[in-house]
Protein backbone atom coordinates (compact mmCIF):
# COMPACT_ATOMS: atom_id res chain seq x y z
CA UNK A 1 0.00 0.00 0.00
CA UNK A 2 2.70 2.90 0.30
CA UNK A 3 4.18 1.99 -2.82
CA UNK A 4 1.08 2.87 -4.25
CA UNK A 5 1.15 6.14 -2.17
CA UNK A 6 4.18 6.78 -3.88
CA UNK A 7 3.32 6.48 -7.01
CA UNK A 8 0.14 9.13 -6.16
CA UNK A 9 -2.74 6.96 -6.38
CA UNK A 10 -5.67 9.16 -4.71
CA UNK A 11 -7.41 7.14 -1.48
CA UNK A 12 -5.06 3.82 -2.26
CA UNK A 13 -6.45 2.67 0.72
CA UNK A 14 -10.22 2.48 -1.03
CA UNK A 15 -8.36 1.67 -4.32
CA UNK A 16 -6.76 -1.29 -3.19
CA UNK A 17 -9.64 -3.93 -4.95
CA UNK A 18 -10.50 -1.57 -7.75
CA UNK A 19 -10.71 -3.23 -11.50
CA UNK A 20 -7.73 -1.81 -13.94
CA UNK A 21 -11.05 -0.79 -16.27
CA UNK A 22 -11.80 1.79 -13.15
CA UNK A 23 -8.44 3.45 -13.42
CA UNK A 24 -7.75 6.22 -15.63
CA UNK A 25 -4.49 5.68 -17.83
CA UNK A 26 -2.41 7.83 -16.20
CA UNK A 27 -3.41 5.78 -12.92
CA UNK A 28 -2.88 2.44 -14.46
CA UNK A 29 0.78 4.07 -15.92
CA UNK A 30 1.13 4.49 -12.38
CA UNK A 31 0.26 0.92 -10.76
CA UNK A 32 2.42 -0.62 -13.52
CA UNK A 33 5.03 1.78 -11.90
CA UNK A 34 4.43 0.52 -8.59
CA UNK A 35 4.33 -3.09 -9.50
CA UNK A 36 8.18 -2.90 -10.79
CA UNK A 37 8.84 -0.81 -7.89
CA UNK A 38 7.96 -3.86 -5.76
CA UNK A 39 11.09 -5.50 -6.78
CA UNK A 40 13.14 -2.92 -5.48
CA UNK A 41 15.24 -2.94 -8.89
CA UNK A 42 18.64 -0.64 -9.34
CA UNK A 43 17.02 0.33 -12.97
CA UNK A 44 13.94 0.78 -13.78
CA UNK A 45 13.35 0.10 -17.70
CA UNK A 46 10.39 2.74 -18.50
CA UNK A 47 9.42 1.86 -22.31
CA UNK A 48 7.17 4.39 -23.82
CA UNK A 49 5.63 4.83 -20.41
CA UNK A 50 3.32 8.10 -21.37
CA UNK A 51 1.84 6.87 -24.78
CA UNK A 52 -1.74 7.37 -25.54
CA UNK A 53 -1.87 9.60 -22.26
CA UNK A 54 -3.17 13.06 -22.36
CA UNK A 55 -0.73 16.12 -21.53
CA UNK A 56 -1.51 15.91 -18.08
CA UNK A 57 -1.40 12.31 -17.27
CA UNK A 58 1.82 12.61 -19.08
CA UNK A 59 3.48 15.29 -16.98
CA UNK A 60 2.85 13.65 -13.89
CA UNK A 61 4.15 9.80 -15.25
CA UNK A 62 6.89 12.27 -15.87
CA UNK A 63 7.46 14.07 -12.72
CA UNK A 64 6.79 10.69 -11.24
CA UNK A 65 10.09 8.77 -13.07
CA UNK A 66 12.17 11.97 -12.60
CA UNK A 67 11.99 11.93 -8.92
CA UNK A 68 12.72 8.70 -8.34
CA UNK A 69 15.80 7.71 -6.18
CA UNK A 70 16.27 4.54 -8.87
CA UNK A 71 17.85 4.91 -12.05
CA UNK A 72 15.05 5.07 -14.91
CA UNK A 73 16.14 3.83 -18.37
CA UNK A 74 13.70 5.83 -20.01
CA UNK A 75 12.80 4.92 -23.89
CA UNK A 76 10.61 7.56 -25.36
CA UNK A 77 9.43 9.55 -28.32
CA UNK A 78 8.08 12.27 -25.96
CA UNK A 79 10.67 14.93 -26.55
CA UNK A 80 9.42 17.02 -23.84
CA UNK A 81 9.86 14.19 -21.28
CA UNK A 82 13.45 12.71 -22.96
CA UNK A 83 14.44 16.55 -22.63
CA UNK A 84 14.07 16.54 -19.28
CA UNK A 85 16.39 13.71 -18.62
CA UNK A 86 20.29 13.80 -17.70
CA UNK A 87 21.26 11.88 -20.62
CA UNK A 88 20.02 10.88 -24.27
CA UNK A 89 20.46 8.91 -27.04
CA UNK A 90 18.97 9.83 -30.27
CA UNK A 91 19.01 6.10 -32.19
CA UNK A 92 17.43 6.27 -36.31
CA UNK A 93 17.54 3.29 -38.00
CA UNK A 94 18.95 1.80 -35.59
CA UNK A 95 22.03 4.01 -35.47
CA UNK A 96 23.19 6.13 -32.07
CA UNK A 97 23.01 9.69 -34.11
CA UNK A 98 23.50 12.08 -30.56
CA UNK A 99 24.84 10.95 -27.43
CA UNK A 100 25.27 13.31 -25.23
CA UNK A 101 23.19 15.78 -22.41
CA UNK A 102 19.54 15.19 -22.76
CA UNK A 103 19.11 18.99 -23.82
CA UNK A 104 21.68 19.11 -26.25
CA UNK A 105 20.13 15.46 -28.09
CA UNK A 106 16.91 16.51 -28.32
CA UNK A 107 18.13 20.15 -29.64
CA UNK A 108 20.17 17.89 -32.09
CA UNK A 109 17.03 16.61 -32.81
CA UNK A 110 14.81 19.30 -33.23
CA UNK A 111 17.54 21.09 -35.37
CA UNK A 112 17.48 18.02 -37.65
CA UNK A 113 14.06 17.93 -38.48
CA UNK A 114 13.69 21.74 -39.21
CA UNK A 115 16.33 20.98 -41.58
CA UNK A 116 14.51 18.30 -43.36
CA UNK A 117 11.09 20.45 -43.48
Amino acid sequence: LPILKLVKIPDAERRLDDYPHQFSGGMRQRVMIAMALACEPDLLVADEPTTLLDLAASRRVGDLLMGLPQQVLLVTHDLELAGRCDRALLVDGGRVVADGPAADVVHHYRARVAACS
